[in-house]
């Protein structure tokens, strides 16, 4: 065999292995009979890869990147969509994507520009400095992180959110901006309009308040000095007890308006009630009204102490002062199940004609009343002082009639269930 024949066979045998001995040439033919074939080999091979798809298959092909397109095109519309600004940084703190809202933000520049970029850059424009260092914490802790920034420059608030995504090969942190100012603003507008209207209601109140006995000294001094011989003692009686109603007035307003200055301190719950119950005895008494006391469950809680017994004082008081004669008022400490945690409630009922539905709404509003003589700031005080201890205090009619005054004590500690036979009844 020649090799002019090799020279035929070699192209259609891409793995002969050529050697010396085969081929009887020399080591420069040979390098050149081995490029032939690797070249061979490598052309085949592309022919191979190249070669055309079936027609069923290429048009489900066609049909699928069709497909992928359309859903790309739907999620970054629905992503610029959204008022909120949005970045998703990867764990190499470099820009990935981003919505319109978030291009805008950064310059009005389109979002194309930012991806694959470093997310420092990002730094300059307010409010992804705060939200840059917000992401860093946020892939420490693995979870999200909010926060806030404020422009000085141009007044504009922002809430942040940074929020790790859930992908254990390729982490990143989506960065979400959210203008608040708008809001922020209209909240603003909102307390002062409030504000506003409560002064604006307390002062009618106070205005009412302070007219009546201020027409009374003015008519008992005008009549004194028509009849100066006159015994002045019935003037004097009276004159005394308009003053002490306007200082009684007072020293309620004060109480309404003045946060608390006393320490907070832990005591049970059931002794503050007690220590209210015992206070309003002697009313109870003349009124001939049955006090009587459940103590069900109890705890220790962080109070005002007397600032907390002048709450039950006024509803231990407006129980009785709207019980009848030869009437019970009950005051009942037990555990409260409105809450998912653990919490007591102190209930004060009454077997009065209960509470009229079209008032139940304006009951602990300052100067609302139904009662004659009182300025109706009681209920109004023990809401504030309630408020004060984050407790929540409800009023509502009992089914077999009379009022139910609810105070709500969600509890820090344990709850203290009292036995049977350790539940008294105090009776007064």
């Amino acid at each position: 065999m020649f090799a002019s024949d090799i020279d035929v066979v070699l192209p259609r045998r891409c793995n002969v292995l050529v050697t010396d001995c085969q081929t009887g040439t020399d080591k420069e033919e040979l390098s050149r009979r081995r490029t032939v074939l690797a070249l061979t080999g490598s052309s085949l091979s592309r022919r191979k890869r190249l070669r055309p798809l079936p027609a069923e298959k290429a048009a489900e092909l066609i049909t699928l990147n069709g497909q992928l397109g359309l859903v790309a095109r739907q999620w970054r519309a629905a992503a610029d969509a959204i008022d909120d600004a949005l970045v998703l940084i990867d764990s190499n703190d470099r820009v990935m994507r981003m919505n319109r809202a978030a291009a805008t933000s950064l310059g009005g520049s389109t979002w194309s520009v930012w991806v694959d970029k470093p997310a420092a850059r990002l730094a300059k424009y307010p409010p992804w400095d705060h939200a840059l260092a917000l992401g860093r914490t946020c892939l420490t802790r693995n979870k999200v992180v909010t926060g806030r920034a404020h422009d000085t420059e141009n007044g504009r608030t922002w809430q942040l959110w940074a929020r790790p995504l859930p992908d254990p090969e390729h982490s990143a942190i989506l960065l979400i901006a959210r203008d608040v100012t708008a809001f922020l603003e209209l909240q603003d507008s909102v307390r002062r309009a409030e504000t506003m209207a409560a002064l604006g209601e307390l002062t009618a109140g106070v205005a009412h308040e302070v007219r009546n006995p201020l027409f009374a000294v003015s008519s008992l001094v005008e009549a004194w000095a028509q009849q100066p011989s006159r015994d002045p003692t019935p003037f004097v009686d009276a004159l005394r007890r308009e003053v002490t109603r306007l200082q009684t007035l007072m020293i309620e307003l004060l109480e309404f308006g003045k946060p608390s200055s006393e320490a907070s301190q832990p005591a049970q719950l059931s002794a503050a009630v007690g220590g209210a119950v015992r206070a309003c005895e002697p009313e109870a008494k003349a009124r001939h009204v049955r006090l009587v006391m459940d103590v069900v469950g109890d705890a220790e809680v962080a109070m005002f102490p007397r600032r907390l017994e002048r709450v039950f004082v006024n509803l231990i008081q407006n129980a009785i002062q709207h019980s009848p004669a030869d009437g019970e008022v009950t005051i009942e400490v037990s555990p409260s199940y409105e809450l998912r945690t653990p919490a007591l409630q102190v209930v004060v009922r009454d077997q009065g004609p209960g509470i009229a539905a079209a008032d139940l709404p304006r009951l602990f509003t300052p100067f609302f009343s139904r009662r004659g003589g009182g300025f109706g700031l009681g209920l109004a005080i023990s809401r504030r002082i309630i408020d004060e201890h984050r407790w929540r205090v409800t009023a509502a009619n009992g089914p077999s009639g009379g009022a139910v005054m609810t105070v709500i004590v969600p509890l820090t500690g344990s709850l203290q269930i009292a036995p049977q036979e350790e539940k008294v009844e105090r009776a007064w």
